[in-house]
C-alpha cells in the first residue's frame, strides 16, 4: 500500500534554494482551499491533457490551453509545503513568488516529473479495486489496518464529488 508522505521530487535550485515537492495530504487540502478545486479531478484532467499531447504526438504547450495555469501554479506552490520541527507544515513562498520563477519552458520539463512524483501517493487501479470489494485487513505487526473506500460517493464535506478517474489516465499515471 502507498504512503503518500513518502512521494516526493526533487526540483533542484527554485527561487534561489534547492527545493523539494511533497504529495502528501496537507499538499492536497492547501491546493485544494487555494483553487476551490478538488485535487484528484484537477490531477485526473492534468493527466489526461499529458496523455492525449503524448498520444497524439502533439506539444506540451497543448497541455496548457486544456488547463489553468494558475491552478498550476497553485499545485507547484501546495507542494512545496516545508516541515517544522513540530512536523507543522508551512509555505515558504507566496503563490506570486512561485509564478515569478515559473516559465513554460520550466513547466513542460516539470509536468511529467511531477506526475511521475505524484502518482507514486495514488493508489493503483489494482489497490482501488481490491479496496472497493475487500472487508479491512491488519497488516503484519496488526498496527495499520486497511479499510476499503466508502461506498458513499458524497464527500465527508458535503461538496461535489471529483468524479471516476479514469481507469486509462490511472494505467498511465502509473506507467510515468
Amino acid at each position: 500500500m502507498i504512503n503518500p508522505t513518502e512521494a516526493k521530487l526533487n526540483m533542484g535550485e527554485f527561487a534561489g534554494k534547492p527545493r523539494t515537492l511533497h504529495f502528501d495530504f496537507n499538499t492536497y487540502a492547501a491546493f485544494e482551499e487555494k483553487t476551490g478545486k478538488h485535487f484528484l479531478e484537477y490531477i485526473s484532467d492534468l493527466a489526461a491533457a499529458l496523455a492525449k499531447a503524448q498520444r497524439d504526438e502533439g506539444s506540451y504547450v497543448d497541455v496548457f490551453r486544456s488547463v489553468s495555469i494558475s491552478d498550476m501554479r497553485a499545485l507547484v506552490w501546495a507542494c512545496m509545503v516545508e516541515y517544522d520541527a513540530q512536523d507543522n507544515p508551512t509555505w515558504p513562498l507566496s503563490m506570486a513568488t512561485v509564478g515569478k520563477h515559473l516559465t513554460l519552458p520550466y513547466m513542460m520539463s516539470l509536468l511529467p516529473r511531477l506526475m511521475a512524483a505524484g502518482s507514486s501517493s495514488v493508489p493503483a487501479p489494482e489497490e482501488v479495486r481490491q479496496a472497493q470489494g475487500s472487508e479491512p485487513t491488519e497488516d503484519t505487526d496488526g498496527e495499520n489496518p486497511t479499510v476499503p473506500a466508502p461506498e458513499s460517493s458524497t464527500p465527508a464535506d458535503g461538496g461535489k464529488t471529483s468524479g471516476a478517474l479514469e481507469e486509462e489516465v490511472l494505467d498511465w499515471i502509473n506507467e510515468s
